[in-house]
């Protein structure tokens, strides 16, 4: 392995990164799809509660991205209760949402 030296590094920090996190949020969705809705309720909370935690010592882009992951969350939560609305037999298929 090439040993790089700390101005290299540097340089590769200072670099852009290009990945788009709605993209990837969308794509990410896919897999939360037969979570329970307790489950994204921890999800949520727990990126909420990181978030507070670490805030003050994040960067602004780290920040951002946080932000947008609970963001992201919230909106399954969202989605998942506008179904139920729709289609309020969807409740009971969740069982563990019932028993909440």
């Amino acid at each position: 392995m090439k040993d790089i030296d700390f101005k290299t590094l540097e340089l590769i920090a200072a670099q852009p990164f290009e990945f788009d996190l709605e993209e990837g949020f969308t794509l990410q969705s896919y897999q939360y799809e037969d979570v329970s809705l307790n489950e994204i309720f921890d999800l949520l909370e727990g990126a909420v509660e990181t978030y507070n935690a670490i805030a003050p010592t994040l960067s602004k882009r780290l920040r951002e991205n946080a932000e947008q992951e609970i963001d992201f969350f919230y909106s399954l939560i969202q989605k998942r209760l506008s179904a139920l609305i729709v289609q309020p037999d969807l409740l009971h298929a969740d069982s563990q949402w019932v028993t909440a």
